[in-house]
């Protein structure tokens, strides 16, 4: 068996098989330019490949996991196993991103070689690793951080304030409200 990880909004419990991600992309009709990077890259995958729109997303390492998690808001983290064999193709996310920037550039090579970029299993410079796989079984759920501390991991990365700086600009010292006018 091999260990791996998945992020979802959906509940489980220890021994429940992952669900493949239908609903994700059944959403994606809300946001076309993605719907349009998942459909060019899934006319430019390879024979014998797996669709991603049926497919169950795992991530190889916690980290990829994590960070994956840490950008989206109500996920959920898992440890996951699954036999060797159910290992259908391993990826890197971020191509999805180049991708999807390539498009809103009107830049269609690009767009291509992101696609068959993904599908090689090349790695980008910060490589996010995703298994797509054919089962894999929930062993436990994993701590992850608040709500609260995604927002402020994600205004960091923006460089803006979190929301305890703004309010250590009205407090005094002393923790009472200032009377600044």
């Amino acid at each position: 068996m091999m260990t791996a990880f998945h992020t979802s909004k959906t509940l489980y419990n220890t021994g429940d098989m992952i669900a493949a991600s239908i609903d994700f992309f059944s959403k994606l009709k809300k946001k076309p330019a993605h719907l349009e990077v998942e459909r060019v890259f899934q006319d430019r995958a390879p024979a014998g490949k797996p669709k991603r729109s049926e497919s169950r997303y795992v991530f190889r390492d916690l980290d990829s996991a994590q960070n994956w998690a840490e950008e989206r808001l109500e996920r959920r983290l898992y440890q996951v196993e699954l036999p060797a064999e159910a290992l259908e193709h391993q990826a890197d996310w971020r191509w999805l991103e180049h991708g999807l920037k390539a498009l809103r550039r009107g830049d269609m090579d690009a767009l291509h070689d992101a696609a068959d970029s993904y599908w090689r299993g090349d790695f980008t410079d910060e490589p996010c690793i995703e298994w797509l796989v054919s089962e894999a079984v929930v062993v436990r759920e994993l701590p992850t951080v608040s709500e609260d501390e995604k927002r402020a991991r994600k205004a960091a990365k923006l460089g803006m304030p979190s929301l305890e700086e703004i309010a250590r600009q009205f407090h005094d010292e002393d923790g009472s409200w200032s009377s600044q006018d």
